[in-house]
């Protein structure tokens, strides 16, 4: 009966680790910054991508607060937000905001930042999921748009003459000024 019990855990044991490895693949090779804390806020996994953008070892920052790690330690505000909104989950909320890392290179990275409650089957709950996604490129190219269509507006108001734009209902959407001035 021993050496049954001894094959069966054996066993489960292999399964319990192929899962675990697979779980830890998968996470390691999004491009999103993943990690699981405790709800208090403790580090307890964080993926490769999030580990890469600050240039730490996971086995430095498991077990510490969330806040008290390199993606939030140079940002007071911050860290103290990430408090707050860490409370907000572990009452059973989903949180989403705009944070700003500093990434091992000393660029500044613009993150979608959210964070989610876990519950066990029975409504415990058992871990918080932050999650990231890198969106400095996205907020660097707004920006240039709106910088060319502000450059375009001021073209636009510069014509001497009256112009005007409608749509397809014929109403009229856009005007310059020397329009607007008649």
């Amino acid at each position: 009966f021993i050496l049954l019990l001894r094959q069966t855990v054996q066993r489960k044991t292999a399964e319990l680790q192929a899962s675990y490895s697979l779980l830890q693949a998968v996470q390691d090779n999004t491009f999103q910054f993943q990690g699981l804390l405790s709800p208090d806020g403790t580090l307890l996994d964080a993926n490769r991508s999030a580990l890469e953008l600050i240039g730490a070892n996971k086995h430095d920052l498991i077990g510490k607060k969330f806040w008290d790690t390199p993606w939030w330690c140079n940002d007071p505000t911050g860290q103290e937000k990430l408090r707050h909104c860490i409370s907000r989950c572990a009452a059973g909320e989903t949180v989403r905001f705009e944070a700003r890392h500093t990434a091992a290179d000393k660029r500044i990275v613009l993150v979608d930042f959210s964070l989610r409650p876990i519950r066990h089957e029975n409504g415990e709950l058992i871990y918080l999921v932050p999650e990231g996604h890198d969106i400095t490129a996205l907020r660097q190219l707004e920006t240039s748009l709106l910088q060319k269509n502000s450059f375009l507006n001021t073209l636009f108001d510069s014509i001497p003459f009256d112009l005007w734009v409608r749509n397809k209902d014929r109403r009229l959407v856009l005007q310059n000024s020397h329009y607007r001035d008649h």
